[in-house]
């Protein structure tokens, strides 16, 4: 997307994406939200355990973070740098990693009226050692699809979550706003040392104007990253097609008989391995250089 040799422009409507919350259900989707097949299904994975996915993933987001500030600032080139919000384990930009992987914490980066970003912003929460309620229980267990030796979630146990979130809008009305996220949500046992965890994540354009050889590129670098991770009958009975497809569903407008932009990926429930982790940094990984020139 060659934006930055375009002339500024008219502004677009701005608004930034709130950074997810500490509530459980901001990171486990609602009933009425389309899910895909892989919904509470547990791959045996015996090279990690939940708890060493989750930490690996958390480690991730904070790096990641940081790198694509680093190319966002890069590429909208006006002295208007992102500015830092950070609350508990990352009140401090000093703050230790001992400190980062005990505590719950969270980074939001915001920037303002740059060349390239009206606004944006991009939000890091990580929730550590959270108590389910019998509620919160009851809607993770009526997502799973149980196999034997599969943890049942209950009211009481103990769940971590993380998110890195993004959106981005434009000053330039030919460039897209662009939105993604990738989180991941842990449960482990009250009474014993079993867990189970699950990733959810995607991303999606919402141009004001269309330029079809932007948009194909999108859906085509998001397709071949899928397909590397997910060929014809996979394990996780994963496609592509389903995650593009989730994604048109989850963002169509019955008010307006319409869908909102031109779609992306969507994901949710899905088992988190090592396989797995590896397909959802790729995600996050692939967010700048499908929306940079």
């Amino acid at each position: 997307m060659m934006f930055l040799s375009l002339p500024k422009l008219s502004s677009v409507a701005i608004c930034f994406f709130v950074a997810a919350t500490t509530k459980v259900d901001a990171f486990a989707a609602p009933k009425s939200m389309p899910v895909s097949k892989t919904v509470g299904v547990t791959i045996n994975d015996a090279s990690s355990t939940p708890q060493d996915i989750f930490e690996e993933f958390t480690k991730f987001l904070i790096n990641h973070q940081t790198d694509m500030i680093s190319k966002i600032e890069q590429a909208d080139g006006s002295e208007n740098a992102f500015s830092r919000d950070g609350w508990g384990a990352f009140a401090n930009d000093n703050d230790s990693s001992d400190e980062q992987q005990t505590k719950s914490g969270g980074i939001t980066r915001v920037i303002q009226g740059g060349n390239v970003v009206e606004k944006g912003a991009c939000s890091l929460t990580i929730i550590r050692n959270g108590v389910l309620t019998a509620d919160r229980a009851a809607t993770i267990q009526g997502r799973q699809q149980q196999q034997e030796g599969d943890l049942v979630v209950q009211e009481g146990d103990i769940y971590s979550a993380a998110a890195l979130s993004v959106v981005l809008h434009t000053r330039n009305p030919f460039v897209p706003t662009f939105r993604s996220d990738v989180r991941i949500f842990l449960v482990k046992s009250a009474s014993d040392d079993s867990a189970v965890a699950w990733f959810g994540g995607g991303s999606d354009l919402t141009p004001y104007y269309l330029i079809d050889e932007d948009i194909s590129k999108f859906h085509k670098d998001l397709k071949q990253m899928c397909d590397s991770h997910f060929p014809e009958d996979n394990e996780y009975n994963l496609s592509h097609a389903q995650m593009k497809q989730l994604c048109d569903e989850y963002f169509y407008l019955p008010a307006r008989s319409e869908h909102r932009g031109t779609g992306g990926i969507f994901f949710d429930d899905l088992s988190a391995t090592k396989a797995t982790l590896s397909f959802v940094e790729d995600v996050a990984t692939g967010w700048m250089p499908s929306w940079l020139p």
